[in-house]
């Protein structure tokens, strides 16, 4: 029987999730883990829409996680660690002023035409 549009997209939406989910699995098992040869797997990631969805799944998963670091930073500056405020603070703009070594030596050279 025909594969239908909805189980071919069903699929590739699975491939997707599992490959989202899953960032430093190989490709290879990837695809044994949404059910499909890796082939297929190929094929889909030359699909522009694949590959428009993949990164906008993504996108949205390190969003998630953004505030998940942030309440992690907090609680490390609650807990006093200097690096967590240090990195606060920087990012803030409160970095301290940069110091610049410069050679302030200036050499010139002279040439007289004879």
């Amino acid at each position: 029987m025909p594969d239908t549009k909805a189980a071919y997209e069903a699929r590739k939406e699975k491939a997707l999730q599992m490959w989202v989910n899953n960032p430093n699995v190989p490709l290879d098992d990837i695809a044994k883990m949404a059910g499909i040869g890796s082939t297929t797997f190929w094929k889909y990631r030359q699909m522009p829409d694949f590959m428009e969805r993949y990164h906008t799944l993504c996108k949205e998963r390190f969003a998630a996680l953004e505030a998940k670091a942030v309440a992690a930073l907090e609680k490390q500056i609650d807990e006093g660690s200097f690096q967590a405020t240090k990195y606060a603070l920087d990012a803030a703009g409160y970095a301290a002023a940069k110091k610049i070594d410069i050679d302030a030596t200036t050499t010139y050279t002279i040439v007289v035409d004879e």
